[in-house]
């Protein structure tokens, strides 16, 4: 296991991705992988039956669309991770989160549907992540027409997660 790097510094991300990288006080990305995978495990079995399909306010997603959005955008991020990673200096596209909602399906997800998904998913990122060297970690490309490192997508990527575990239990599981 060769990713063992120090966090990424300003330059190397865009600055809207401070505040996920900020809430990752790991110095090994490797372990703040695993470490999100397990909350995220947790989280699961904190939420009750009746919480999946609730939403907080009328224009905010369900608890289901939530976590359904927090794959999508570890797919996304990861698929970034290993083009990056590998050296691939071609501009990588955005995404809109909003105009992923409606082709989710959620209401035909069942929660252990979700569960599983999130350890295979997490598990196929934690593993990208395993085999980069040094070198493949602070490459720089390019996303969302931005410079963009692997390691600050692999700090992002557990970030991010940890974002939607604090709004679930503040907005959702009150």
């Amino acid at each position: 296991m060769s990713a063992t790097s120090h966090r990424p510094q300003p330059g190397e991300y865009h600055s809207y991705f401070q505040r996920y990288i900020d809430l990752v006080p790991e110095d090994q990305i490797i372990g703040a992988l695993i470490h999100g995978k397990h909350e995220i495990q947790e989280l699961f079995h904190e939420i009750p039956d009746d919480r999946w399909d609730y939403r907080y306010a009328p224009e905010k997603w369900t608890l289901k669309e939530s976590l359904i959005h927090l794959l999508d955008t570890e797919r996304i991020m990861a698929y970034r991770a290993l083009r990056i990673g590998r050296h691939d200096a071609t501009p990588l596209p955005g995404f809109e989160q909003d105009d992923y909602i409606p082709y989710v399906h959620a209401l035909k997800r069942t929660p252990l549907s979700i569960r599983e998904e999130w350890e295979a998913v997490r598990d196929a990122s934690i593993h990208i992540f395993m085999y980069f060297d040094p070198e493949d970690l602070v490459f720089i490309g390019n996303a969302s027409n931005h410079a963009m490192s692997t390691r600050a997508l692999g700090y992002i990527l557990a970030g991010h997660a940890r974002h939607h575990v604090k709004v679930i239990r503040t907005k959702y599981l009150i």
